[in-house]
């Protein structure tokens, strides 16, 4: 595990073998492109933050996101790919202006402690969710606050639910044709 914080490193392939990058791995170094192994289970607290990635596309198998492990992440839109092999996901992995995709079941990880108050800036597509599940995690990941001159500051992401692409199976779609919303149906607040 080597601390490659604040360096000037931009593009990373990331060696077959490696099952885990640890905490502050790569926190703020100016990272725009990282491949991770088909071995990789783990990332660390902090791991990828302040980086310039754009894309993460983490593979099967792959187990758990530790806290603020993609904060602060300068791209305008950061995309991410979470398999359905993830058990475990930290704490305001993600600020603002990010989609994710959540595989599976992983939707069931979610609260509000996921994303904090920038959930409002975050498009979550959950390609094998119904209506009911799609609406369950927008009610848990709503970001409450007490506000003095508003009473209740409330913030819910974006959500879209159902892979509704009828010529392209989920399964064997494109990562661009996953994190594309119009292959979903949206959530309506």
């Amino acid at each position: 595990n080597t601390d490659l914080g604040r360096s000037s490193l931009n593009k990373m392939v990331l060696p077959e073998g490696i099952t885990t990058f640890g905490d502050d791995a790569f926190n703020f170094a100016y990272l725009t492109e990282l491949n991770f192994p088909t071995t990789l289970e783990t990332i660390g607290e902090s791991a990828l933050r302040g980086t310039e990635l754009s894309k993460l596309v983490f593979p099967q198998g792959f187990k758990t996101i530790g806290d603020f492990a993609m904060l602060w992440v300068y791209s305008n839109n950061l995309s991410i790919i979470i398999p359905s092999s993830v058990t475990s996901i930290g704490r305001d992995i993600v600020d603002s202006w990010s989609t994710i995709v959540f595989e599976g079941s992983t939707y069931g990880l979610l609260d509000y402690n996921t994303f904090g108050s920038s959930v409002d800036m975050i498009t979550i597509l959950l390609p094998e969710a119904d209506y009911s599940k799609a609406s369950t995690v927008r009610d848990k990941t709503t970001y409450s606050m007490p506000d003095p001159e508003f009473g209740v500051y409330e913030s819910s992401p974006t959500i879209y639910y159902g892979w509704k692409n009828t010529e392209i199976p989920y399964e064997n779609a494109t990562v661009e044709d996953k994190l594309n919303t119009n292959n979903y149906n949206m959530l309506c607040n």
